[in-house]
């Protein structure tokens, strides 16, 4: 059950770290820039997390969908399922744009390259890697998110450790640089709202389909926890790390980039290629996922044609910018995803109880007993389909 929950956790924080966390650049403009109050709002998030975590995987574990909208439909009215439905769809392909515009400004940090050499690179390997196994591209790329944490870790140590010693710094100062870096968020609870509805619209997806995967909601539930509150660890440590750096990398596209760059320079080029991996791993992931909610037949030619138009469309949208995209489309994903992590925080309420037995019975072939109701002949529901109980009872053994 141990690695079972693991496993489950670290799937969770792969999907939550992406290429527009590991920047460094959305927790600049929606935690420090608002100084010490941001490094609160992150904190309240990274507990928030632990809440989406758990409802998030347990629904796709009670309802064993074959994607989110499965889930959407029994949940809620036609017409509110619908509408989350294509702002998830809005979210892959906005997220698609950012990685475009990300793949740029990350070259040309690190590199000096112009911003349309590292956008056009990402667009020939998007689309070169759409006609490869998904499964291979996905062994080249898995080595990315583990390094990403081991480098936010270093990060994180070293600016506590020069913080601690360095008696110059006062947090006024901090503050003040903090507070002229580029933002289009109002202040720190609008914030924390749209930062944590913006989490929620991105994992959603996939995150009840990996829920899906488990017949024990409990280990589903304990895993998603784990998993949240994990990335909010690396959320708290992300934005400490920046405001501590925030007057030498507060104008940098790649604040986290810099702040690596800061500790040693081949630290920093590692984080560039990690960071560049990770936006090929989601420019391409998303691009595949926007393009298989219109095309069902992925070895076609329409599918093809498709996913090369929608790659070209992202790579033209992202000459924006990274930042700006960051700042104006990033928000109202939030606000229409902070909707979405009210509506599935009163569905889980709601069933809650419903889950709890339906686990039970999968796990044990029996319904728990109410409150006062005496042991017996063990499962009488379950009793009328023996074989369907036994089989569920042996697949959630494996599952643990």
């Amino acid at each position: 059950m141990f690695k079972r929950i693991v496993t489950v956790a670290l799937a969770f924080v792969g999907l939550s770290v992406g290429a527009g966390f590991a920047s460094g650049q959305e927790v600049l403009q929606f935690f420090v820039h608002f100084g010490v109050g941001g490094l609160i709002g992150a904190v309240v998030v990274a507990l928030l997390m632990g809440w989406a975590g758990g409802i998030l995987l347990q629904l796709g574990s009670f309802h064993q969908p074959s994607d989110h909208n499965v889930v959407f439909q029994r949940s809620f009215s036609p017409i509110p399922a619908r509408l989350l439905d294509i702002a998830v769809i809005a979210t892959v392909f906005s997220l698609s744009t950012v990685m475009f515009a990300g793949g740029g400004s990350n070259l040309n940090q690190m590199w000096g390259l112009p911003t349309w050499v590292g956008s056009v690179l990402l667009l020939v390997l998007v689309l070169i890697a759409g006609n490869a196994p998904s499964e291979r591209i996905s062994s080249v790329i898995a080595w990315t998110t583990p390094l990403m944490v081991i480098l936010i870790i270093v990060a994180f140590v070293y600016s506590v450790w020069t913080f601690s010693s360095d008696a110059t710094t006062s947090l006024d100062s901090l503050n003040a640089a903090a507070a002229s870096t580029s933002s289009t968020l109002p202040n720190v609870v609008i914030a924390v709202i749209s930062y944590l509805g913006f989490s929620m619209i991105v994992i959603v997806s996939m995150g009840l389909v990996i829920g899906g995967e488990f017949i024990n909601t409990r280990v589903a539930g304990i895993g998603g926890v784990a998993g949240g509150l994990l990335f909010g660890i690396l959320l708290v440590m992300v934005a400490f790390t920046i405001y501590v750096n925030v007057g030498d990398v507060g104008m940098d596209q790649f604040p986290m980039l810099s702040s690596v760059t800061i500790v040693s320079g081949a630290a920093g080029t590692l984080m560039s290629i990690a960071i560049y991996a990770m936006i090929f791993n989601s420019a391409l992931g998303m691009t595949y996922a926007f393009t298989c909610r219109f095309v069902e037949d992925r070895t076609s030619m329409r599918f093809h044609v498709v996913y090369s138009v929608t790659a070209v469309v992202a790579f033209g949208l992202s000459f924006w910018g990274f930042s700006n995209i960051v700042g104006h489309v990033f928000p109202v994903l939030g606000y229409i995803g902070a909707v979405l992590f009210l509506l599935l925080s009163v569905e889980y309420l709601r069933r809650r109880t419903q889950i709890k037995w339906v686990s039970n019975f999968r796990v044990r072939g029996s319904w728990p007993l109410r409150k006062g109701q005496k042991g017996g002949s063990g499962n009488t529901s379950g009793a009328t389909d023996k074989n369907s109980a036994t089989g569920t009872s042996s697949a959630a053994d494996k599952a643990e």
